[in-house]
């Protein structure tokens, strides 16, 4: 493989006729060119050109190379048109992962239209809360809830996201409303187990005051889902984020506590390794999400 530049060079001779007209092709110096066919000619063992005052012509073995690389060109040819046109019209698969609760009920309702817009893609779409290897496993573009911390990827930021705590309404009808973060500690509570520290909860006042409090764990999940149907029920106190609970909320399925008091902020990023060259999927697919999340406002107005 590394003699590439040297079958471009024989390539160009043998169809020029002579090394003087490949050098003006190529713009290299006559002595350059018949370096580099010397040079290939050393690494096959074989004499590729018969050379003559008067005209170059070819030996068996320099046609046979010639036909070789004249349709090893084509097929480099044919595959840079393919990728020029792949990146002009978007196509491939696109392998992302995201968050379950987000990717369930922000990022899988997205496909149908982004499907529609882009038949020639195939996305495979894999749901996970552990942070995942993108290189190592292959994917092309990570939406995650949380601030970045690997620098290797690039990273955009979509939409804000708030935590604050809540409960069913039959719940606090039975066990009361605690007036202050305090007061969980006689409640019961739910946590998720990949959060850290699990039971330390953080309040910020709109003043930038916080406190923090340590709760009592009666349930314990990592999945928030899970965390918020089993709340649904009664079963207790939890923490979780705007975006899985705005319809609750809204809809009087669930309660919103502290109104005055927010938990950790973080943000949904779309993730992508750094390479020079971003294909086209990976681009358009960041742009849609990018939009649909800042022009929908799915999970914002919730106090």
């Amino acid at each position: 493989m590394k003699h590439l530049p040297e079958v471009a060079v024989f390539v160009r001779v043998a169809e020029c006729g002579s090394f003087s007209a490949a050098a003006e092709l190529l713009q290299l110096s006559r002595p350059a060119v018949s370096q580099a066919v010397s040079r290939l000619e050393q690494h096959l063992g074989a004499r590729l050109l018969h050379r003559s005052t008067r005209k170059l012509s070819l030996t068996e073995a320099g046609a046979q190379m010639l036909d070789a690389a004249r349709a090893g060109i084509e097929m480099i040819a044919a595959a840079e048109l393919q990728i020029s046109a792949s990146q002009a019209r978007p196509s491939g698969r696109l392998r992302i992962t995201a968050p379950v609760a987000f990717g369930v009920l922000h990022v899988a309702p997205l496909l149908a239209e982004f499907g529609r817009r882009y038949p020639d893609i195939d996305i495979a779409l894999r749901m996970n809360d552990s942070i995942v290897d993108m290189v190592a496993q292959g994917f092309d573009v990570a939406i995650r809830v949380s601030d970045p911390a690997d620098s290797s990827l690039v990273s955009r930021r979509l939409a804000p996201v708030r935590h604050f705590a809540y409960a069913a309404p039959q719940y606090l009808a039975r066990h009361g409303v605690p007036a202050t973060p305090q007061e969980l500690a006689s409640h019961r509570c739910l946590v998720h187990s990949k959060s850290r520290p699990a039971r330390e909860w953080r309040f910020v006042a709109a003043d930038g005051t916080a406190s923090t409090v340590v709760v009592p764990k009666c349930v314990q999940a990592d999945n928030s889902l899970a965390l918020r149907e089993a709340v649904a029920a009664g079963a207790g106190i939890s923490v979780g984020p705007d975006y899985l609970l705005a319809d609750d909320i809204r809809s009087g399925r669930l309660v919103r506590l502290f109104p005055g008091l927010r938990l950790h902020e973080f943000a949904v990023y779309a993730q992508y390794p750094a390479r020079k060259h971003v294909a086209s999927s990976v681009k358009v697919f960041i742009d849609f999400v990018a939009r649909e999340f800042r022009d929908a406002r799915r999970w914002q107005g919730v106090e």
